[in-house]
């Protein structure tokens, strides 16, 4: 009789990793760390370090296949340490002036991959200062009697910001005469521009005696707003503010709403903005406030910054002669050019909000009622920059 042998069923499992059967491949992450983008860099022929970092997992960082390259043009590429970091170096001899932009590309080892951008400005050794007018808009229309106050700002590539200078001149009437500038940004106020068009231009001069420019053209035209009367105390009063904004730096977000409680056209040019200590602006120009509405004083004019609020006039949140919205307890009074206060408001800490206007409620508009921080709450609006608010508008509702 023959014998039978029994034989283990053997089982064979395949899996698509050694570590993990169902293992998910994300591609790898890449980020370029210098030049950042919308860096300026001089054409001065040298070679430009380039840096950057890359992830993935699970395969090492030293795995990994890298692509540095400038419009589509490669550069040496090599291999990440363990830690990720990539570098290459970018020669600028015979690089054409202009925008140029840098690629790093980072494959796995499933052919995932990913790109990160930066794009730079070359630009001569010698070049000017580069301008920008940021307000008023480019073909604006006032009135004779309106205050206008321009804004912009410059960059060198060799020089820092501080060292340059500024001049606002019109093609009808010349210099503009009391600019305040400092830090790259200069403004000047005005309301004596003659009637006419004037092409508007501010120029940055560098310490290489380099000149650049930006032009605009404003109109200038009748008086069109009826006769305006000064306020007597408690006919304008403070109904919003912006202390701390979040959407933007409080030194250009700030902005503060003042209400007209009367039924005659007012006007609050030359008036005193100031708190109870040495901070203090004087508004320039006229500012009308018609009956029961708005006026809206802005740290900056320019909604592109300001987190986009639409302004009436200006103050300067900047230089000595400023007034700041302090985020802990402060004031802010409005006062005629010989002291007579028109209204104060003294605030706390917790009427401040990262993000949020306080306003008044549209029940309590009264000079009275504004001094009870009970009657304020903070604005559930937004603003086009993520903001809430409600400048130059009825406040929303108070619970």
């Amino acid at each position: 009789m023959r014998s039978i042998r029994w034989l283990p069923l053997v089982t064979l499992v395949a899996c698509k990793n050694d570590n993990d059967v169902n293992l998910i491949r994300q591609p790898p992450t890449v980020g370029i760390l210098s030049p950042q983008d919308g860096d300026i860099l001089l054409a001065d022929g040298r070679t430009v370090a380039l840096q950057g970092h890359v992830d993935d997992l699970p395969d090492a960082a030293e795995t990994l296949t890298i692509l540095w390259q400038v419009d589509d043009l490669p550069l040496p590429s090599f291999a990440p340490n363990a830690e990720g970091d990539v570098a290459s170096a970018w020669d600028l001899l015979d690089v054409p002036i202009g925008t140029h932009q840098i690629t790093l590309t980072v494959t796995d080892s499933d052919a995932n991959s990913a790109t990160a951008r930066a794009e730079i400005e070359l630009v001569s050794p010698s070049a000017p200062p580069l301008v920008e007018i940021t307000a008023p808009d480019d073909a604006s229309v006032f009135t004779a009697t309106d205050s206008i106050t321009f804004t912009g700002q410059a960059t060198d590539a060799n020089d820092d910001a501080n060292d340059l200078v500024f001049s606002w001149t019109s093609s009808i009437d010349g210099l503009i005469d009391g600019a305040s500038s400092g830090g790259g940004l200069s403004f000047v106020t005005t309301d004596a521009l003659s009637e006419g068009t004037h092409t508007i231009v501010l120029s940055a001069t560098d310490l290489d005696s380099e000149v650049g420019t930006d032009s605009i053209v404003v109109t200038v035209g009748e008086v069109q707003d009826p006769p305006t009367d000064d306020p007597l105390p408690g006919e304008v009063i403070f109904s919003e503010l912006m202390i701390n904004p979040d959407a933007t730096d409080d030194v250009v977000g700030e902005w503060v709403e003042l209400y007209n409680t009367g039924e005659r056209w007012l006007d609050i040019g030359g008036y005193s903005f100031h708190d109870l200590d040495t901070d203090q602006y004087t508004l320039t120009g006229a500012i009308h406030v018609e009956p029961h509405g708005y006026v809206v004083l802005c740290a900056s004019l320019d909604p592109n910054e300001n987190g986009g609020v639409e302004c009436d006039a200006f103050f300067d949140r900047v230089t000595v002669d400023g007034l700041a919205l302090a985020n802990v307890p402060d004031e802010v009074v409005l006062s005629k050019p010989d002291g007579t206060e028109i209204d104060r408001l003294e605030y706390g800490s917790t009427w401040v909000a990262s993000g949020a206007a306080i306003g008044l409620s549209p029940d309590h508009m009264t000079p009275e009622d504004n001094d009870d921080f009970a009657n304020w709450c903070f604005q559930t609006s937004p603003l086009s920059a993520g903001d809430l608010g409600t400048p130059g508008a009825e406040n929303d509702a108070c619970p």
